[in-house]
C-alpha cells in the first residue's frame, strides 16, 4: 500500500472542495456590492437578484464564507508545514518566504487588472461596476497587503 502513497502529492481534497465552495459564495457576496453604488444591507432588493432562489445563501450568508475559507486555509497550512517547522527542517524565513512567493504575485496582479478595468472603463466612459473605494491610498493599502 505504501508503494501507491506519495507523501508529497497527499491532498486534502475534500477541503479544497470546501475552500472552492466558499471562494464561490465569496464573490457572489461581493457581485451585490459592485453591482451598484447605492446598494447597501438596507437597500440590497433580493427578488431581482440573478438566481436569486438557488444561490441565497452566498447572497446572503457569503460574508461568513470569509471566516470559513481563511479557516480551512489555516488548518491546510498548518497540516502541511507543522511537522516541517517543528523538525527544523524548514525555517520560518522559508516558511514566510515560500507563502509570500505563493500569495503575492496572483494578489498583485489581481489588483492590477483590477485598476486597469477600472481605468479603461472610465476611458470609454462605461459605469458596469460601482469602484467607489479606488483611489491612490487603497491601493498602496492594498499592494502592501494592509
Amino acid at each position: 500500500m505504501k508503494k501507491f502513497l506519495n507523501k508529497k502529492d497527499e491532498r486534502l481534497y475534500l477541503l479544497d472542495v470546501c475552500r472552492g465552495i466558499a471562494a464561490y459564495c465569496i464573490v457572489i457576496f461581493h457581485y451585490k456590492i459592485f453591482y451598484n453604488s447605492t446598494i447597501s444591507s438596507t437597500s440590497f432588493e433580493r427578488n431581482i437578484q440573478p438566481f436569486y432562489n438557488i444561490l441565497f445563501p452566498a447572497y446572503e450568508f457569503g460574508w461568513v464564507a470569509v471566516q470559513f475559507f481563511f479557516t480551512i486555509s489555516g488548518f491546510i497550512f498548518y497540516y502541511l508545514y507543522y511537522k516541517k517547522i517543528n523538525d527544523k527542517k524548514i525555517s520560518w524565513k522559508s516558511f514566510f518566504i515560500l507563502r509570500f512567493s505563493r500569495l503575492y504575485p496572483l494578489h498583485f496582479i489581481t489588483l492590477n487588472s483590477v485598476l486597469i478595468l477600472y481605468l479603461i472603463f472610465i476611458f470609454l466612459n462605461v459605469e458596469l461596476f460601482s469602484f467607489s473605494e479606488i483611489n491612490i491610498k487603497h491601493y498602496l493599502l492594498n499592494i502592501l497587503l494592509i
